[in-house]
Order: C-alpha cells, then sequence, then structure tokens
C-alpha cells in the first residue's frame, strides 16, 4: 500500500498525512541539531548589536558610547557629546537539508548558505541639550536584530514510513527573528568619572 502526502485546497494536510508530518518534524530538529553543530547553537540570541561587537565576541557591549551603549549599556550614553546616527547590516546565514530513508530515523544531509542581508542595528542618540538649554544627558532610541533562524528540510525521494507507507514531497520551513526596540537615557557625572543610565526594552 502506498500513500502519497498531498496538500488539500485550504493548504491543510490530508489525514493522515498531518500524523506523519509532525513525527517528521520533531525527528528532523533533533536530527538537525547535529548537522548544524559547528555554527552557534541558539542563533535566536547569538546575535551582538554592530560589527564591533559581533568580531569581538560581544566583548565590546560594555564599552560602546554610542547608539549601540542605547541596548548594551546604558550608563555609556553620558560619554556621548554629540547627535549619532548609526546602523549596521549582515547576512543572515541559512541551512538547507534533505531528508532520507525512514521517518522514524531520518537521514539528513545539509549544507549552509549566507542568505540574505538585512539590518542589524539602526540607533539615534540625542543630547537633550538641542532640545532645552541647560538640560543634561543624552536619550538615545535603537533597533536591533536579536537573533535569526532559518532553515529546511525537504524529501527528494521516497520516504518510508512503518511498513506499506511512503512519503513524497514533503517540505517544511522555518523562519524565526527577535527583535529589540530599545529607548534609553545616559548622562555622566559632572567631572566626567562615571556615567549612568537605564532604559526600557
Amino acid at each position: 500500500m502506498k500513500m502519497m502526502l498531498e496538500k488539500a485546497k485550504n493548504g491543510r494536510n490530508i489525514i493522515p498525512a498531518a500524523q506523519i508530518c509532525r513525527a517528521l518534524m520533531t525527528g528532523g530538529v533533533v536530527a538537525l541539531s547535529g548537522v548544524a553543530s559547528a555554527q552557534v547553537s541558539d542563533l535566536l540570541s547569538a546575535f551582538d548589536a554592530g560589527t564591533r561587537s559581533s568580531g569581538a565576541g560581544g566583548a565590546l557591549s560594555g564599552a560602546a558610547a554610542d547608539t549601540y551603549a542605547t541596548a548594551n549599556n546604558p550608563g555609556g550614553l553620558g560619554f556621548v557629546d554629540r547627535p549619532q546616527i548609526q546602523y549596521a547590516q549582515r547576512n543572515l546565514p541559512t541551512f538547507k537539508n534533505v531528508a532520507s530513508g525512514k521517518y522514524e530515523d531520518p537521514t539528513l544531509k545539509g549544507s549552509e548558505d549566507r542568505g540574505s542581508i538585512r539590518y542589524s542595528h539602526f540607533g539615534v542618540v540625542m543630547p537633550l541639550s538641542q532640545f532645552r538649554r541647560g538640560a543634561s544627558g543624552n536619550l538615545g532610541f535603537s533597533y536591533d536584530l536579536g537573533g535569526y533562524l532559518e532553515d529546511s528540510i525537504t524529501v527528494t525521494s521516497d520516504l518510508t514510513y512503518g511498513s506499506g507507507f511512503v512519503i513524497k514531497n514533503f517540505s517544511q520551513k522555518r523562519k524565526l527573528t527577535q527583535d529589540f526596540y530599545t529607548l534609553s537615557y545616559g548622562n555622566n557625572s559632572r567631572k566626567g568619572s562615571f556615567a549612568y543610565g537605564f532604559g526600557l526594552t
């Protein structure tokens, strides 16, 4: 007996195909972690704001005195002495996997692609003295891409299920993002020996 996985007009899988898909996706996610072992295990929380911080493994997060300080270290805004606007871009990696064998224990053959390029940071810092004479401190607003995950699993050949069942033309794709919007204030002491700040993300 041979069963083909088909799509209904309303976009939902025909039963019992939905049960098979759930089992395949569960096994695929577990197996996928082995394929992507060379990468950061959790890309949804792995991105640092800015190319400098990413290149230094996040070591610059607490030392920023620019728009990146809005999210990483609001106290750093206290050392900004003029209006600033900054943005950053980066490529977002994608993972493509082909499943074969049995759905209970699929074999995944994976490959990595650079993916698309997207804005990962946009920030603005304005001294409050620009709006009111005598005011001190700086106000910062930023958008940061905290993480991104995109992977896919496809079946190009027959994938067997139990005895007598075959899955054809199956595909699964996940695309998740984690974004942060932050509003912060920072100021420094009169002597400039220390700074303080707070923010809302």
